[in-house]
């Protein structure tokens, strides 16, 4: 059994400049599989290699989830991930936890999520937070911790726009 950390400098190196279809095709393991369980900032890179990669990438199941959590780039890597059809077309989680320096105007391109991590946007307001939730009204998960000031009539008023919220 190998293990591999996928999201390692080395992996991207070593075998994303490789021949694209040369890597797993000898194994029977298809390439589309192994960048599945790979990060944000290794699918940004592998996308970045070379016009095989950069075209394997657009697969939109890659897209699902922008997982942003901690990132001190995270509203500008957001907005430049949303400018993507590919990558909007899929989406239907973001995680920007712990993304300090997100505020309400990086979330008004959000819509149609069905998952949306909000912890610890301190600079995130009750009106950012009940934008994001009337723009995506099939949300079942909205994960708001550490936000001291949100306000009770905040929180019902999200209730009342996802009525899906597990």
């Amino acid at each position: 059994r190998l293990r591999v950390d996928l999201n390692s400098q080395y992996f991207v190196n070593r075998f994303i400049k490789m021949p694209i279809f040369q890597i797993f095709s000898e194994a029977g393991v298809p390439c589309v599989l192994v960048l599945s369980f790979t990060n944000l900032e290794t699918k940004a890179h592998v996308s970045n290699t070379c016009k095989d990669w950069a075209s394997v990438m657009k697969d939109s199941q890659f897209w699902t989830t922008l997982d942003f959590r901690g990132c001190k780039r995270g509203p500008a890597a957001l907005a430049q991930a949303l400018q993507k059809p590919h990558v909007t077309a899929a989406l239907t989680g973001v995680n920007l936890e712990f993304c300090k320096e997100t505020v309400d105007t990086d979330l008004a391109p959000l819509s149609g999520l069905a998952y949306l991590n909000l912890n610890a946007l301190h600079k995130v307001t009750d009106s950012g937070v009940l934008q994001a939730a009337r723009a995506s009204p099939s949300l079942k998960g909205l994960e708001l911790y550490w936000h001291h000031s949100l306000a009770s009539k905040t929180v019902a008023d999200v209730a009342k726009a996802c009525p899906k919220l597990e």
